[in-house]
């Protein structure tokens, strides 16, 4: 049971793939320290943990590293999970009033966003859409993108403050490149995937009064990050 006295706000990113929404996490995380559910570093991690573990059993995890969306029954218990950590990790550790979570990856289809409505009924939910790119500038992003292995923080080739040492600034560890960033048919399957399935997911949730507001993603990352302060009002 959530301590009513508390006001959880859940802040729901919804943007094609390289249109910034890590970033922008990142310096949420960094600068308002709020925490962040990745949905997608959720499911890379649990890959990983099964390769070394040589688990082929279970779930059908693969399809998260080739451009594809995975099932919502799987999705939805593993980011259900993670919220319900985070939201009592919240309790436990912040003594404020209004609690925030950002949710980047999730829900990506109908039927895990009605499985987040259903979950944060007694939550504050705010969609945020980032909308501004084309799917040539998004593809020309993930090509240049590259991520620290150690916590995935996200750095772009074409930016004056790459690291041209290949080790990221804030961790030490390596900065490598995503499988799915490598390739223009997987790069456009993503997108493909994005404007099927995740895209209706807005109306859905205008339907249902939710507030729903929209970041001009063309804009730099400190600009995207101002606009979003402004309209979210923190």
């Amino acid at each position: 049971m959530v301590d009513s006295s508390r006001e959880f706000t859940l802040i729901v990113l919804i943007a094609p793939p390289g249109s910034g929404k890590g970033t922008l996490s990142e310096l949420l995380k960094e600068r308002k320290g709020i925490y962040v559910l990745s949905a997608g570093k959720i499911f890379r991690t649990l890959i990983a943990q099964r390769k070394e573990q040589e688990d082929n059993s279970g779930e059908k995890l693969q399809d998260v590293n080739k451009g594809g969306y995975l099932a919502d029954e799987v999705v939805n218990k593993y980011a259900i999970a993670e919220l319900e950590r985070i939201q009592q990790e919240l309790i436990e550790k912040n003594n404020s009033k209004k609690l925030f979570i950002t949710l980047d990856g999730y829900p990506r289809t109908m039927g895990q966003a009605k499985e987040l409505e259903r979950w944060s009924k007694d939550k504050k939910l705010i969609i945020v859409t980032l909308e501004g790119l084309s799917d040539i500038q998004i593809q020309e992003r993930l090509s240049n993108r590259y991520l620290c292995q150690e916590h995935e923080h996200i750095f772009n080739a074409l930016n004056k403050d790459f690291p041209t040492n290949g080790i990221c600034p804030k961790d030490g560890s390596k900065l490598i490149k995503r499988v799915d960033d490598s390739q223009i048919e997987v790069m456009q399957k993503r997108l493909n995937l994005h404007k099927s399935l995740t895209s209706p997911i807005c109306e859905y949730y205008k339907s249902q009064n939710i507030t729903t507001i929209t970041i001009d993603s063309s804009l730099t990352i400190e600009g995207m990050y101002l606009s979003f302060c402004e309209k979210i009002g923190i």
